[in-house]
């Protein structure tokens, strides 16, 4: 079996670009999940730190999958900010750039649209098992690809989508890639060494 990390899509205008795409999730206090991201656009799937986000019709297809290693929990759209930035060109300069030039005041710096947020789709974030280990060799880096990392399943727990203790990225069986890829234009899949 192969196995992979999950990286988002890189977008255009670099920290720009992520923030108009990806937006941002956290956890309150109480625990809650947050979303703060622009609209209308919302990607069927993509990651922010530890999560990864899905929306409504989505969710329904990775839980009749039969794949292994998440909950899902529902998230609050805590702010929702519209801006169709899609239609820019790639190619130019970044349009609309916030005055203060930090890429987050797209979203900090704009008001909340409650009408938007009703009726984007209900978003749900899938938290990942924590299993096997993950490994580093700095000299097997290179610029561009993840082939300095690997994984020991020794102790894995047969999780299709994971996480381990060492390191803050989120791998997926080949399974889980083969079930993803089909719904987004915003995940990458990159293969990694296994230590066993």
């Amino acid at each position: 079996m192969k196995y992979y990390i999950i990286k988002n899509k890189q977008m255009p205008w670099g920290d720009y670009g992520n923030v108009l795409a990806y937006g941002f999730i956290s956890k309150n206090a109480t625990g809650d999940i947050i979303i703060e991201r622009i609209g209308p656009m919302i990607p069927a799937i993509y990651l922010y730190n530890k999560y990864i986000a899905v929306v409504d019709g989505l969710k329904n297809t990775i839980e009749s999958s039969s794949l292994k290693g998440y909950v899902f929990k529902q998230a609050k759209k805590e702010k929702i900010v519209k801006l169709e930035w899609e239609g820019w060109d790639a190619n130019e300069k970044i349009h609309d750039k916030p005055k203060s030039g930090e890429p987050e005041d797209f979203i900090l710096k704009r008001k909340h649209d409650p009408e938007l947020a009703e009726k984007l789709p209900g978003i749900w974030v899938m938290i990942l098992n924590t299993t096997s280990a993950g490994q580093i060799d700095l000299s097997k880096k290179n610029v561009g690809d993840y082939s300095h990392i690997s994984i020991d399943l020794t102790d894995w727990d047969g999780s299709d989508l994971f996480r381990t203790p060492q390191l803050g990225h989120l791998f997926c069986t080949e399974k889980a890639k083969e079930v993803l890829e089909k719904y987004t234009a915003y995940l990458n899949f990159f293969e990694i060494q296994t230590n066993v």
